[in-house]
């Protein structure tokens, strides 16, 4: 293995059934590319923080999605109850299913929005830069790094909106 951006050496493996056959490979950078290593290294950093990036999101919408659960679990219940006993305590549930929505909508577009009525939010945002960096051989472009730094502050803004709502609890 001679460099993780110029040529690697390796062995290919199939398995098939009990039948494995292996081949040395030797992956090189596109000989019409006109990238460095230390472009292409440059790039990978950058795809690497962006993957991060939307790793995060991803991952708060999930906890999003699970609070959003208990929360509509716990409106039911409260909805349930005879004699309207539960309402004013469904509407406060309901009230913070709204603020979660409103959260969500600020990380990514629900998928009933059409694309054309508002922009992309920060995670469509990040996927399309990640995708534009990933996208050949060759270093991040200056406004490529300045979006990416733009989109990291943007995130994690939001990501502290959601920690104060995720942190706090609902008594009733």
């Amino acid at each position: 293995m001679r460099s993780r951006f110029g040529m690697v050496s390796t062995t290919c493996r199939l398995t098939v059934g009990s039948v494995v056959a292996e081949q040395p490979l030797q992956v090189r950078v596109d000989p019409t590319a006109k990238a460095t290593p230390e472009g292409l290294k440059a790039q990978f950093d950058l795809a690497m923080e962006l993957r991060a990036l939307q790793s995060l999101a991803n991952d708060t919408l999930r906890a999003l999605d699970t609070r959003r659960g208990e929360l509509a679990a716990r409106r039911r219940g409260a909805l349930a109850l005879p004699n309207n006993e539960g309402a004013a305590v469904a509407a406060t549930l309901g009230a913070e299913l709204a603020q979660l929505d409103s959260l969500v909508t600020t990380l990514t577009k629900p998928a009933n929005y059409p694309y054309w009525s508002e922009g992309p939010r920060v995670t469509e945002r990040i996927g399309n830069l990640l995708r534009s960096v990933d996208s050949g051989n060759f270093p991040p472009t200056g406004p490529q790094r300045a979006l990416s730094q733009e989109l990291a502050v943007e995130l994690r803004a939001a990501m502290e909106r959601v920690r104060q709502f995720l942190a706090r609890q609902v008594m009733m």
